[in-house]
C-alpha cells in the first residue's frame, strides 16, 4: 500500500505538454513470505514529463523516480530513468518502445548476495548492488478499446552493462 502526492508544475494541454514533480510513501504490510512486511517502509521521489506530438498521434514521456527505503540496513536505494515513446497506427492500435536504466546508489546492508534488486515490483534484500546498473528495452503494441480501457502486449530485453 502507498501514499502519496503530485504536483504538476506545467500542464498545457493545447501544446500537449505535462511536467510535475511528487512523492509517495510505500507503507511496510502484507505477506513477509511475499516480501511485503520488510524494513520500516520507502519513498519514491520523481519528476516526470511529457509531449504530445504528430497532432497528438505520438506521445514521449520520461521519469525519474528515486527509491529511498528508511531501513536501509534491509532495502537498497536506487534511482532509474524511464522513457517511453508512442504511435497510433490506427484509432485503437498503437506501437510504442521504452528504455529504463537502473542504478542502485546503496546496499541493503543486512541482505543476500543476490545481485538483482527487484526493479519497481520490490526492493529484495540486498547487500551486493550498490554501483549496478541494468538497463531494458522494451517494445510492443497497445489497444485502446474505449476511452477508459486498454491492453497490450510487450517483449522486453535485458542488458547488465
Amino acid at each position: 500500500m502507498a501514499a502519496g502526492l503530485k504536483y504538476n508544475v506545467i500542464r498545457d494541454p493545447h501544446k500537449g505538454r505535462l511536467a510535475s514533480v511528487g512523492a509517495s510513501y510505500e507503507l511496510p504490510i502484507g505477506s513477509t513470505r511475499a516480501l511485503q512486511d520488510i524494513g520500516d517502509g520507502e519513498f519514491h521521489l520523481f519528476a516526470t514529463g511529457g509531449q504530445r506530438l504528430m497532432d497528438g498521434d505520438a506521445h514521449v514521456l520520461s521519469s525519474i523516480p528515486y527509491r529511498l527505503p528508511l531501513d536501509g540496513a534491509v532495502k537498497s536505494s536506487a534511482i532509474h530513468w524511464s522513457n517511453h515513446f508512442d504511435v497510433r497506427l490506427t484509432e485503437k492500435i498503437y506501437l510504442f518502445t521504452e528504455l529504463v536504466w537502473w542504478h542502485w546508489t546503496d546496499d541493503a546492508a543486512a541482505g543476500a548476495p543476490l545481485g538483482v534488486g527487484g526493479q519497481e515490483l520490490f526492493n529484495l534484500s540486498v547487500n551486493n548492488i550498490a554501483g549496478n546498473d541494468l538497463v531494458t528495452h522494451n517494445v510492443g503494441k497497445r489497444w485502446k478499446p474505449c476511452d477508459n480501457c486498454e491492453t497490450g502486449i510487450v517483449y522486453e530485453l535485458k542488458r547488465l552493462p
